[in-house]
């Protein structure tokens, strides 16, 4: 375990399954559990056939594994950590949160999830970072449950990711705190800008590119959405209508995301230029 590592809580397996026992969990008992832990049985036989299927069923793409060629590429990014909560039937004994401990409102953090899990797979970044603060929902339980390892933790048991490309580092728990570690992160590196990204949530951005400016710090920020598009584990139709709950804002938002995708692949070409009216 790194300098930076948080610990995360302790997990029992049964058979090689395994899930969450934090004593305050509240599994259930009897019938029920053994329910549950029969869902957990077949999902660990599953999900390798969901990780390299998309929707469609169709064999997901690799990246540059299978030949996908980037226009962009960097040694390291920066991830912002969402909200989440204890999962049992997941492996790795968490998910995404579906709302915003804060405010209420839908997080979208599976869709962050898949970009991070993406820009591994499609060898956009050669390390991944994530960054963020212990989870409200806990606080007070022992051992404490950090977002950013929990994070790390989907990524590796649940998305398969590889554990020596991804690390994570405690911060406070919000957006100002996160870029408070990453500038010192950033600064201790010896990177140049163009070698490092953040990557958040596309809704997320423009604040989080506000806050990084009052850290003095400049870097590319990018929207997880958009390395989901590239790595082709959903279309651009299936992102506004299961992200963003279609509409015509959520067109305009899926149209400027597929665009982010085009540029870091290479293939981006501007639709609305004309000539000058004179």
């Amino acid at each position: 375990m790194g300098a930076h590592e948080q610990e995360i809580p302790p997990q029992s397996t049964w058979g090689g399954i395994s899930f969450y026992t934090h004593q305050d969990s509240n599994l259930p008992e009897g019938w029920l559990y053994r329910l549950l832990l029969t869902f957990s049985v077949f999902r660990a036989i599953l999900y390798p056939v969901y990780v390299t299927t998309g929707s469609s069923g169709s064999f997901r793409n690799k990246g540059n594994r299978l030949g996908q060629k980037l226009a962009t590429s960097v040694e390291r990014v920066f991830g912002l950590a969402f909200d989440i909560q204890k999962h049992p039937l997941r492996l790795s004994g968490f998910a995404p949160a579906p709302v915003d401990l804060g405010s209420g409102k839908p997080m979208f953090g599976e869709a962050r999830l898949e970009g991070f899990a993406a820009l591994l797979r499609l060898g956009f970044a050669r390390h991944l970072t994530i960054v963020g603060g212990d989870e409200g929902r806990y606080r007070g339980e022992e051992p404490v449950i950090n977002r950013a390892a929990a994070i790390r933790a989907m990524l590796i048991a649940d998305c398969k990711i590889d554990p020596n490309l991804v690390t994570s580092i405690p911060s406070a728990s919000n957006t100002g705190g996160n870029f408070t570690i990453i500038k010192r992160e950033f600064e201790a590196s010896g990177f140049a800008p163009d070698e490092v990204m953040v990557v958040t949530s596309h809704y997320h951005v423009p604040r989080a590119v506000q806050m990084m400016a009052k850290e003095g710090l400049v870097l590319p920020v990018i929207s997880a959405e958009a390395l989901v598009l590239l790595e082709g584990v959903i279309t651009k139709e299936g992102l506004v209508n299961r992200y963003f709950g279609g509409g015509p804002l959520a067109e305009r938002l899926g149209e400027e995301i597929q665009g982010i995708a085009d540029l870091l692949r290479g293939t981006y070409i501007p639709r609305t230029d004309s000539a000058p009216v004179c």
